[in-house]
């Protein structure tokens, strides 16, 4: 799926979701555009945020009450908007 294309183009390694979140673990050489992600990080009220303590994962806020196509789509352009 669309998904799995971006993770592999993005050098994603993993995708964990938890009760109200997803990590979005990157590998050593990710392909992602870091002011996108800041810029998307920096907006008001904004899902996206990092941990210190997970240096290699982007976290995203997540509603758990939604079916499992908005997530995968919200998450799809979360990654659309995040690459080079």
């Amino acid at each position: 799926s669309e998904i799995r294309i971006l993770c592999k183009e993005l050098n994603i390694t993993e995708i964990k979701e938890a009760a109200s979140q997803i990590e979005i673990v990157l590998g050593d050489s990710s392909k992602i555009n870091v002011e996108k992600l800041m810029v998307l990080i920096s907006r008001a009220n904004s899902p996206v945020f990092l941990l210190g303590k997970k240096p290699n994962s982007i976290f995203v806020k997540i509603d758990e009450e939604r079916d499992l196509e908005y997530k995968g789509e919200f998450l799809k352009n979360t990654l659309q908007h995040i690459r080079k």
